[in-house]
């Protein structure tokens, strides 16, 4: 058992693959729609942008739904769009407008699941010689990647890491520079459409990992560095690999609207954090999170923990009795990343040294990346105690050591089937201790669940127990392979089994109508912004959704055009903000505010005659003040020869307004085409209560016409006497280039993925 044999490592991975593709079907046949806080949030906001291309025939750089309209560019990093199959529907989701977008959405789930799996397995080639180990590591961390209340730090946090490691290695073991280029290229992969203070996270996790692997083999390292050859190849590498990181930057940046406004949660205006946040901000900063390690359940929407009971005493036994010198780097980076996890003076020192690392905040949620190297860390406890077992039989100090570690997992079983008679006391008792809000758990807490996931988790405690303190007397000369198979047997129903449950209990099955609510759909255009509008679509987060927490930018995937959201707003633009603050707080009973709001009356709105101010805090003194009615149009921005300044002597209580004949001829999120019969014969304007933003163009019968900014907040234009066709767009060139660049991109890593996944299922061995 020194090596693998290929039809064993083919075996073990199909296996592994298997239960991805089953579950994949399981997800599509039965349904299942994430239960609500984050995961809803990836959910929603992919079908806004999917659906806009399926439908439209465009890339969404505007939702006007949210905010009274708000810009998409920071959506696209923030998770507008994420993994490789979701960039890829950004060129050709038209073609598949037929297929319900639910079964699209799991389908890219499977495929970043599936770019964890490969990456996890090739990287456990190079730790591990037995096949059996590889599978013990892969099963455990998928099986403890559990999405669906967020795939933010269950999932995207780590999902290409173990590849760019793989890949880091390749690099400086074959000295091919391609390996460079794929390491570079997946870091942006990993980011696009992630949360953008990832980045300090990430990078800082591979450079660790790549210096203890340095310092820990300094002369290998160095001779690898020596012997990289330099030519044409190198410089295609470091081109590729800056061009990507590039690309990345380019995206960051253009996605950055200087107009829009974030609500902060403890953030400053320019988006960092401050160190007292950066320590404190999300809490579970301590050991009470690891808890679920013992208890088989995870009562935390943002990550789970649980790994099975088997890897607990091995990650021990890999630490303390491996021979494999490869633990090294990955045990340091897992204790340099608990530590910094945890809020410790190894926070603050990279709080201050490392780059961009002030925008991360939520430090103790890491733990499903620590969890990650844990479980290599286990895998050598595996290889050791398991695949090795001839090597170390009838040496005390590790029969000692298996003898206390079946005794404690005993002990925790009886513990725990103890508690579970006492399912209300142990319900209190476990939210307490670990300090959660019941009413935002994927699991209510129910007594009766927990008393039976308790019972569950005591019968696998007894059975790894058992096992640990009959191994050193378990003879494996004979029967090693059906030894070590049986307990992976064991294990994998232990972490699957937990899985499977808890997937369950952060999703719910859709009926049949609901179904047909996450097809691909006409967004339509609304005319009025009603404060408790009927919506057909909002049965959909109808129970048990609405238990847990919902974004404002829920208003995108129901099409509702809100005045005011009953959901956590996330940003608004500046303009925006603006006219609310001129209003102040009590502006939905403001009957001014709710005509030019377009809620008493149409957002489409004419007038006589417009006044031009280019003083904020003049205009908001306007806005704010009880004589005005809403029946004049103040406008700002670039003066044009059309519109007259602003009296002194103004009558706040005049009315401007006028009526005329308008209809709407086209409607996306980028563009708003109406056709109107200007009934005077002199020009009028016409205001369009969606926010103003540069980005807006605006055209009269084919003429660019200026756009200004009607009353702190909206748009408006002057229309000629006649007939008038207008037309808004919204447009950004570069970040439509960089979309397709890196749709592009991603097609070419669904290609290697599947180039990865059949070398191993063919070679056993994968190195492109």
């Amino acid at each position: 058992m020194k090596s693998s044999s290929h039809r064993q490592e083919r075996v073990l991975f199909l296996l592994l693959l298997g239960f991805e593709v089953l579950h994949l079907f399981f997800l599509i046949l039965s349904r299942r729609l994430p239960l609500g806080h984050d995961g809803f949030f990836y959910f929603y906001m992919q079908y806004f942008f999917l659906n806009d291309v399926a439908i439209n025939k465009e890339i969404p750089l505007w939702i006007p739904y949210v905010s009274h309209g708000i810009s998409a560019s920071w959506f696209y990093i923030i998770q507008g769009v994420f993994g490789p199959l979701a960039e890829v529907f950004l060129l050709t989701g038209r073609l598949f407008s037929s297929v319900n977008f639910l079964d699209i959405f799991h389908y890219g789930i499977f495929v970043d699941r599936l770019l964890l799996l490969t990456g996890v397995w090739l990287l456990s080639q190079r730790y591990f010689t037995s096949a059996f180990t590889r599978f013990f590591v892969a099963s455990c961390v998928m099986a403890s990647t559990v999405t669906m209340t967020t795939f933010y730090f269950t999932l995207h946090l780590y999902f290409a890491i173990p590849l760019m490691l793989y890949f880091g290695h390749a690099f400086l073991d074959t000295r091919r520079w391609r390996y460079f280029f794929l390491a570079c290229n997946l870091f942006m992969i990993q980011m696009i459409g992630n949360i953008a203070y990832f980045i300090p996270v990430i990078s800082l996790t591979a450079f660790l990992y790549f210096l203890f692997y340095a310092l820990d083999q300094p002369l290998e390292f160095l001779g690898k560095i020596k012997n990289l050859r330099w030519g044409i190849s190198s410089a295609a590498g470091i081109t590729g690999g800056l061009l990507s990181l590039g690309i990345l930057g380019a995206l960051l940046l253009a996605s950055k609207d200087p107009a829009w406004l974030n609500p902060g949660y403890g953030r400053n205006s320019d988006g960092t954090a401050s160190l007292n946040i950066f320590l404190t901000y999300a809490g579970n900063m301590d050991f009470h999170k690891w808890l679920e390690l013992l208890l088989r359940l995870s009562p935390s929407l943002d990550f789970t923990v649980y790994m099975g009971f088997l890897a607990l005493p091995l990650v021990l036994f890999g630490i303390l009795y491996s021979q494999n010198r490869n633990r090294y780097p990955i045990l340091l980076t897992a204790l340099i990343l608990l530590f910094f996890s945890m809020g410790t003076w190894v926070s603050v020192f990279f709080y201050y040294t490392w780059p961009m690392m002030k925008f991360y905040r939520h430090l103790g949620l890491m733990v499903p990346l620590i969890k990650l190297f844990l479980l290599f860390l286990a895998g050598f406890g595996f290889e050791r105690i398991l695949v090795q077992r001839d090597t170390w039989q009838g040496t005390r100090k590790i029969s000692y050591a298996c003898l206390v570690s079946g005794a404690l997992l005993v002990m925790v079983s009886i513990i725990l089937i103890h508690i579970s008679a006492h399912g209300q006391e142990a319900s209190r008792t476990i939210v307490n201790f670990m300090t959660v809000d019941t009413s935002q758990t994927p699991s209510t807490f129910d007594p009766h669940t927990v008393s039976y996931r308790l019972k569950e988790a005591s019968c696998y405690a007894l059975l790894t127990g058992l096992f640990f303190i009959f191994l050193p007397l378990i003879s494996f000369k004979k029967s090693a392979a059906a030894i070590i198979l049986g307990v992976l047997i064991v294990n994998t129903a232990d972490i699957y089994g937990y899985y499977c449950t808890e997937i369950n209990e952060r999703s719910f099955a859709l009926n049949k109508d609901k179904y047909k609510i996450t097809a691909f759909s006409p967004m339509p255009y609304t005319y009025r912004r009603l404060v408790d509008a009927p919506n057909p679509r909002e049965i959909i987060i109808s129970s048990p959704i609405k238990f847990l927490s919902l974004y404002s930018t829920t208003n995108a995937f129901l099409f509702q055009d809100a005045l005011a959201t009953r959901f956590r707003t996330l940003g608004h633009l500046k303009p925006l903000y603006d006219m609310m603050s001129a209003f102040g707080p009590r502006m939905v009973e403001n009957p001014a505010f709710l005509k030019i709001a377009g809620s008493s009356a149409d957002k489409i709105q004419f007038f006589k005659q417009a006044c031009f101010d280019g003083d904020d805090k003049q205009l908001a003194s306007y806005l704010g003040s009880p004589k005005y009615k809403g029946n004049l149009l103040f406008v700002s921005g670039k003066q044009t020869n059309s519109t007259l300044p602003c009296s002194t002597q103004i009558d706040l209580s005049a009315n401007d307004r006028i009526k005329a004949t308008y209809q709407i001829v086209k409607f996306t999120p980028n563009i708003l085409e109406l056709s109107v019969n200007v009934p005077s014969s002199k020009p009028i304007w016409m205001m369009y209560a969606d926010v103003w933003h540069q980005g807006w163009k605006a055209q009269i019968n084919g003429q660019a016409v200026p756009i200004l900014k009607a009353d702190m907040a909206y748009k408006t234009v002057l229309l000629a006497p006649g007939k008038n066709t207008v037309t808004f767009a919204f447009t950004a060139p570069g970040m439509i280039f960089l979309e397709h660049v890196i749709a592009v991109n991603a097609l070419g890593w669904l290609i290697i993925l599947l180039y990865l996944v059949v070398g191993i299922q063919r070679r056993g061995l994968t190195l492109i």
